[in-house]
């Protein structure tokens, strides 16, 4: 019966953390994706005086965006040698996922 009770134990902390991360990554989606559209909308002034100032910012955004994105992944506990371990058995050699798997993984080590 302890190991009953222990194994439940275990299956609710992480049913609970499971729901945390969905609830962090979905209220992270509300307000980081429309505020990326807004900041480039705000922007397009920019994009026409000084073009690229406006890349440079706009890069800046979207390297912050995947930081973003890969977090969800570093929370959950992937580490780069997972993400290269699954993309190598399902993916073959997308040249798209591996440019983007490689994007991630900079911007990890960046942070």
């Amino acid at each position: 019966m302890a190991q009953l009770l222990d194994g439940a134990g275990k299956l609710g902390w992480i049913l609970l953390k499971s729901v945390l991360r969905f609830v962090f990554m979905f209220f992270n989606n509300c307000v980081a994706i429309p505020s990326y559209c807004l900041y480039l909308l705000l922007l397009q002034p920019l994009r026409v005086w000084d073009s690229s100032a406006f890349w440079h910012i706009e890069g800046v955004m979207f390297k912050w965006l995947l930081a973003m994105v890969s977090s969800w992944g570093w929370i959950a506990g992937y580490t780069g040698e997972m993400l290269s371990a699954v993309h190598s058995r399902c993916f073959g050699s997308c040249p798209c996922v591996q440019r983007s798997i490689c994007m991630l993984e900079s911007v990890a080590k960046d942070y």
